[in-house]
């Protein structure tokens, strides 16, 4: 509100997400093939010393920070530490500094990494992905208004896992079951699944086994096939008739294909075109098909999406 002499005085933000406390000692097994840990282990002085070390115990690098860390991540490529003054370090393969520590709006939450990306997700529900190698931000996002839907001053939810696939493709997972990535060229957050995704489509399994492109894609990971059953989707099914079933399966497969595609995942994005497909000649959709064969066409001749669609 505005006070006297026009001051405008603003209420503090309380987190929405509990910050990583310092520790003592913390260790990460980076991302990759390479057998390499991260650690971080406070000393007496108050400095931090930051060891990567070889499945051998051998030391790789060694550097010293003067804060307490609270996360570490890193792959082949890098290596990062967060601290507890909001400050971010990021080395090279090597133990090289690659910039001078990143200042972030609040202290991390959770950092990830996958390939050349890091990810860092704040108290204040701000997200940040790199391309560390580029030394580029992919994209920067928050996830306070998703946090507060019930529309309280605190939290409603929390973000119980997060991670970075294909080319740097953030996504994120709540606790009341909702999953996201983000849509660069849209600049927007998009939900890929919920805790009932879909129940009632007659392509729907909860069966990661026999998921289309199998369990390990990308897609099948991020919307949580698998997951115990609710019961939710079987009375919604009975209330459907058999045009309006077909419909949402339609809908169904349409928004696996885009999800697909945003995760970049190949193996998973044709198996469900194919399904779409097939569900459009079943339904005798010419308009759809028309639509679908000229957007195949027109990406074949651009090369678009890099060439594996």
């Amino acid at each position: 509100k505005g006070g006297a002499g026009g001051v405008v005085h603003v209420a503090s933000m309380q987190p929405l997400l509990a910050a990583k406390p310092a520790v003592n000692s913390i260790e990460k097994a980076l991302e990759g093939e390479g057998d390499l840990h991260l650690g971080a282990n406070r000393q007496p002085n108050g400095w931090t010393v930051v060891t990567c070390t070889s499945g051998h115990g051998r030391t790789v690098w060694r550097d010293m920070v003067p804060e307490a860390a609270v996360a570490v991540a890193g792959s082949e490529a890098f290596g990062a530490v967060a601290c507890e003054n909001c400050c971010l370090y990021i080395f090279s393969r090597a133990g090289r500094r690659r910039l001078p520590a990143i200042m972030l709006e609040s202290r991390v939450a959770l950092l990830e990494a996958g390939g050349r990306y890091l990810m860092a997700v704040t108290t204040d529900g701000g997200c940040r992905l790199w391309d560390v190698e580029g030394l580029k931000e992919e994209c920067g996002f928050s996830l306070a208004s998703l946090l507060r839907a019930g529309g309280g001053g605190g939290a409603d939810a929390t973000v119980t896992s997060a991670w970075v696939c294909g080319e740097g493709v953030p996504v994120v997972c709540l606790s009341n079951g909702v999953r996201y990535t983000y849509h660069k060229s849209m600049k927007s957050l998009v939900r890929l699944a919920d805790r009932n995704t879909f129940e009632s489509s007659s392509l729907f399994s909860r069966d990661p086994i026999g998921w289309e492109g199998g369990a390990g894609g990308a897609l099948a990971r991020a919307v949580g096939q698998g997951v115990v059953l609710t019961g939710v989707g079987v009375p919604s099914m009975i209330q459907m008739d058999q045009d309006q079933q077909a419909a949402y399966t339609v809908a169904h497969a349409e928004t696996m294909v885009a999800g697909a595609g945003l995760l970049e995942s190949p193996q998973e994005w044709l198996a469900w075109h194919e399904k779409y497909v097939g569900l459009l000649v079943d339904g005798k959709d010419e308009a759809k098909l028309r639509e679908v064969c000229q957007q195949l066409m027109v990406r074949r001749g651009a090369g678009g999406d890099g060439g594996w669609r």
